[in-house]
């Protein structure tokens, strides 16, 4: 766990994920922090993480393209070797069937790189501030640390 410590209005950037973290308030027992982050990546308090979906990985899609990023160039490797030879009608099928796996591949990258969905219900409760809080500090999305935990 990598510990930092912030003072009022100073920010955590996670940079990888386009996500900046704000000290907007510090009270005894409690710091407030805002969360500034795209709709797609999903921000839970950790008492409530278990009442909602995991969001998706994207480790298995990118592996799965880069499988398929590797049989394409072995085919493209073929249809060189079967040009060079003149073996014009297997160089034929080797470049539909490389035409097929690239529309195939576009396809499942689209939909890799579709983000989920947001959960409404998460949302709302992001958004809705705890029944203790003062809610004078605007933030896109706001969690409650209670205590000062390592």
């Amino acid at each position: 766990m990598l510990v930092l410590s912030r003072r009022l209005n100073e920010k955590l950037l996670l940079p990888d994920l386009h996500v900046a973290v704000q000290v907007v308030s510090i009270r005894p027992g409690q710091v407030r922090l805002g969360i500034d982050a795209p709709p797609h990546v999903q921000v839970l308090r950790a008492e409530i993480a278990g009442q909602y979906p995991p969001a998706r990985s994207a480790q298995p899609a990118r592996q799965a393209v880069a499988g398929q990023l590797n049989a394409a160039n072995a085919s493209v490797s073929l249809l060189r070797r079967q040009l060079a030879a003149g073996m014009i009608q297997d160089a034929q099928a080797t470049l539909e069937r490389l035409a097929r796996d690239f529309s195939e591949l576009q396809g499942e990258l689209a939909a890799a790189c579709t983000p989920a969905p947001p959960t409404p219900v998460a949302t709302r409760q992001l958004l809705q501030p705890l029944p203790t809080e003062d809610v004078a500090v605007p933030v896109v999305k706001e969690a409650a640390l209670v205590g000062s935990r390592v």
